[in-house]
């Protein structure tokens, strides 16, 4: 039993250690607000994903610092630099829409 939990303990860290995915600072992050139809520039490429996350903000001036910290770390664990915010609420009530995003060029 030793064994094996010190063999999946080694594994846990291996892959940890040289995952693909590079870790962001989300101090660095940089936030934007989705403007017509939900587009972003083709320069960039989708990253982590797209998330539901609680917040009660009309524009990207109304997101108080807690709630930018919030999605800046949410999308920086997924090695994004960019993140789209959309303040509209037409998906559900309280919830913002968020698209986690970087250049093409990035690795």
């Amino acid at each position: 039993m030793k064994v094996f939990i010190l063999s999946f303990t080694f594994l846990i860290f291996a892959f940890q250690a040289y995952s693909q995915t590079n870790q962001v600072n989300w101090e660095n992050v940089q936030i934007y607000e989705f403007t017509s139809n939900l587009n972003y520039p083709d320069s960039l490429e989708i990253c982590g994903g797209e998330w539901m996350v609680k917040g009660k903000a009309t524009s990207l001036s109304e997101l108080n610092a807690s709630e930018q910290k919030r999605i800046k770390k949410t999308v920086a664990k997924y090695g994004c630099t960019i993140v789209y915010v959309c303040t509209q609420q037409v998906f559900q009530k309280g919830k913002l829409y968020i698209l986690g995003l970087k250049s093409k060029g990035e690795e």
